[in-house]
């Protein structure tokens, strides 16, 4: 997606949000200059938010910048700052998932037209077809005529998890999508609950 360098994205912090971050920039050892907020991509229907404390000196200047407290800034990753825009974060202690951390982003997942294909594809038949052995194929990114995939559950460390992708999935894609020619399974096989095989690298 290319970024319109006039739009300035605003993300809203709830006072929980604020609260906690100012608090872990000043407990942390080393001195820092913000929290960035990014992308790092899209599981089951959703963005995948990621925080991170940025050190002082180590600031990307072509994130924008939005200010947390007197001393503390927010930067918002500059490739997704349209996919960030709106977005609010906020904090519920009961909720695990991201560490208490809750993220409430109304823009759709994806903008491209064969993302969009592909999302639908996985929603309503490839990820039913795997269901029954408990395993699911997620959509991370699309790049020319490649789509990258992440494999959890059953799927992640099984060592039929190439033959599945390749020989099942694939083909399905392609009959459907004939842009796309190619799966890269991006999966960290090595952490699954079977571990079997290290992951592919491309």
């Amino acid at each position: 997606m290319t970024v319109n360098d006039d739009i300035q994205p605003k993300v809203e912090l709830t006072e929980k949000v604020v609260s906690k971050l100012v608090e872990a920039a000043e407990n942390f050892p080393e001195k820092i200059s913000g929290v960035k907020i990014s992308i790092a991509g899209r599981k089951d229907g959703f963005f995948d938010h990621k925080l991170s404390l940025v050190d002082q000196g180590q600031e990307d200047e072509s994130d924008s910048v939005q200010a947390i407290s007197e001393s503390l800034n927010l930067y918002i990753e500059a490739k997704n700052s349209v996919n960030l825009d709106g977005l609010v974060i906020d904090f519920d202690p009961t909720d695990t998932i991201a560490n208490g951390f809750v993220f409430k982003n109304p823009n759709p997942i994806w903008s491209d037209p064969i993302a969009i294909k592909l999302q639908e594809l996985f929603d309503q038949q490839v990820n039913p077809a795997i269901a029954s052995h408990g395993g699911q194929i997620n959509l991370i990114d699309v790049k020319g005529d490649a789509a990258y995939v992440e494999m959890s559950g059953g799927c992640q460390g099984c060592g039929m998890a190439s033959v599945t992708l390749k020989q099942g999935v694939e083909v399905m894609v392609q009959e459907a999508i004939p842009e796309i020619k190619e799966l890269i399974d991006s999966t960290d096989h090595t952490s699954g609950e079977n571990p079997y095989f290290a992951s592919e690298k491309k």
